[in-house]
């Protein structure tokens, strides 16, 4: 009997030992489980945290270089408005500062990506409206400058345009020249025509043909063809006095076509007027809204993540 209780004892022990045993065994695989869950919820937090401080860098650094390539473009405005005030005859050409890294922003930043990391790391009631603003700001920067091409494409037209006219006329005027001195030198006779004195005005007006030609650099450059042809033309017709000029229908030719192109040659730059104008709108609109993202992206751009 003894014995049978001895037993029964050693079974009794052996198993509530066997059973703490487990509950302790499954408690520590719980534990390690639960460190475990947790250690990869925090990697996986931190993982997302620097992902998210990535981004927002990234767009940091995004912003500052489109904002570079604003204040660029700004300079060669002002820069380019300079020139149009002098009313150059050839119209004058725009430094276009390339806007792709404008255009990467408008592109691939969006709210729900860079836009939700923006406020959970500038996280205060006004981190929205700043985001959505610079965005604003950016797609406006975009906008204006590919109009900004298409806007000096067509005054750069318009003036050709009248570019055009004085060339044509000129073409008259050089070509009635030629002309007229072929048939006068090599006449039925032979022998220059000297009646009302031609032959000494023929050799001045020939002169003056030759300094141009001498002067000229190429076909367009109309500032050479009004200082060595035109100008000195004109001004010696007029020397003439009116009876030459009315007798002779060269000369009147002559006259009434050099005066034509000094017309002409005043009329350039008429286009240049509503073309500063816009030129100066375009310039305002870029700098007030400059000064509205410098404002906006101050904390973005002052913060330790642009620095590093």
């Amino acid at each position: 009997m003894l014995l049978e209780l001895t037993y029964w004892q050693s079974i009794v022990q052996n198993a509530i030992g066997c059973t703490i045993g487990s509950f302790l065994a499954i408690g520590v695989s719980v534990l390690i489980y639960w460190f475990t869950i947790r250690k990869s919820v925090q990697s996986a937090k931190a993982e997302k945290l620097l992902e998210e401080q990535n981004r927002v860098k990234a767009f940091a650094l995004m912003v500052s270089d489109a904002k570079s390539v604003v204040e660029k473009q700004l300079k060669h405005i002002d820069s380019y408005i300079e020139t149009l005030n002098g009313q150059p005859v050839n119209f004058p050409k725009i430094t276009l500062v390339p806007i792709g890294k404008i255009k990467r922003i408008v592109d691939t930043i969006t709210v729900e990506e860079t836009g939700l990391s923006y406020m959970r790391h500038f996280s205060t009631k006004d981190g929205a409206e700043e985001f959505t603003k610079m965005l604003d700001y950016f797609d406006y920067f975009f906008s204006e400058f590919n109009s900004l091409h298409d806007l000096v494409k067509t005054a750069t037209l318009n003036h050709i345009d009248r570019a055009n006219q004085y060339s044509e006329l000129l073409d008259v005027l050089n070509k009635s020249i030629v002309e007229n001195f072929s048939s006068l030198s090599h006449g039925p006779s032979g022998v220059m025509d000297i009646r009302q004195g031609l032959s000494g005005v023929m050799y001045r007006i020939v002169e003056i043909r030759s300094n141009f030609m001498k002067a000229r650099r190429d076909a367009d450059d109309i500032e050479i063809a009004q200082e060595f042809l035109v100008l000195p033309l004109n001004r010696y017709l007029e020397t003439l006095g009116g009876e030459l000029i009315s007798e002779s229908e060269f000369c009147r030719g002559l006259y009434y076509t050099s005066s034509q192109l000094i017309e002409y040659y005043n009329r350039l730059p008429d286009g240049y007027s509503k073309f500063r104008d816009e030129m100066i709108g375009v310039r305002q609109n870029v700098e007030v809204n400059l000064k509205k993202l410098e404002l906006t992206s101050a904390k973005l751009l002052g913060s330790e993540l642009a620095k590093s």
